[in-house]
């Protein structure tokens, strides 16, 4: 079944081990997309707009927010950064699953404009195993890594507006989890509203009378032998309905086949109920 993709929010701590499980799932399964954030800051070496990063004037960006062009933004160190909706919106309606990294705040913002997204917090299995990823960077000098660690307490408050909390223990397990619950989120009613809008419509057809029933509601039809068929269905069908439900046996389908064939040329919907394979003529 076509569907929607799900827009999954990953957050967590720094050194929590986010960007290494999304790369994992790009590279691991072809459904997903990443979010790509547009910023004032300028390129740095080896980054490409469209890539890493869609690269804009400050003037352009403010635009954007006036035009709502963006889901949520921010503005760092004197640079703007934002999710762009038009990107993030196209990838949805071609059915990928599109991955968006980004901190507590702006996950809430995103939640706010759509209500179905998904929102994941990453953490290690414990508070020194999360110092010892930081300090194995080999990057940051230890005044940096115990700001780090103190961000990671404050952020720690906002968990619980989150709706799953994965602990990321080993890289390849907290991925096959990640995948399963985005995957998951394509089976909530909610994401079935076509599905469900179909099956209101034919809901008649799962209370239809079976084969050997005496005759059913107006509109309903038994046909338990091939005498006066074409009389019963004329009768039935000088009404207003569109569509008529009758069941039958399997040996006499074929006897009425041109009937059927006759009502579909008239745009009529006949729906068939056997003890074997149903037919459907103008459905």
């Amino acid at each position: 079944m076509e569907h929607q993709g799900v827009l999954a929010v990953i957050s967590g701590f720094s050194g929590a081990g986010k960007g290494t499980v999304m790369k994992a799932l790009l590279e691991g399964y072809d459904q997903y997309a990443l979010s790509i954030s547009a910023t004032t800051r300028e390129p740095r070496p080896g980054e490409e707009n469209g890539r890493e990063y869609f690269f804009v004037s400050e003037p352009e960006f403010e635009e954007m927010i006036k035009k709502g062009a963006l889901i949520e933004y921010a503005r760092y160190v004197n640079h703007y950064y934002g999710t762009p909706r038009a990107y993030v919106e196209s990838k949805l309606a071609e059915g990928k699953d599109v991955l968006l990294e980004i901190e507590i705040q702006g996950a809430l913002k995103v939640k706010e404009q759509f209500p179905e997204a998904l929102l994941v917090f990453l953490v290690p299995p414990s508070a020194a195993e999360l110092k010892e990823r930081l300090s194995g960077r080999g990057t940051e000098t230890e005044e940096v890594i115990e700001k780090r660690l103190k961000r990671a307490a404050e952020e720690a408050e906002g968990m619980a507006s989150y709706e799953y909390i994965l602990v990321n223990d080993k890289v390849e397990d907290c991925t096959a989890r990640l995948h399963a619950l985005i995957q998951s989120q394509h089976y909530r009613t909610s994401a079935c509203r076509e599905l469900i809008r179909r099956m209101e419509e034919e809901k008649e057809w799962l209370t239809v009378n079976l084969p050997g029933n005496s005759q059913g509601e107006d509109g309903y039809i038994t046909i338990e032998g091939q005498g006066n068929i074409h009389d019963k269905l004329i009768n039935l069908l000088k009404g207003t309905k569109e569509r008529v439900y009758m069941s039958a046996s399997s040996a006499c389908i074929s006897s009425f086949a041109d009937i059927l064939e006759e009502l579909s040329a008239e745009g009529r919907k006949v729906v068939v109920i056997t003890d074997g394979p149903s037919e459907v003529a103008g459905a």
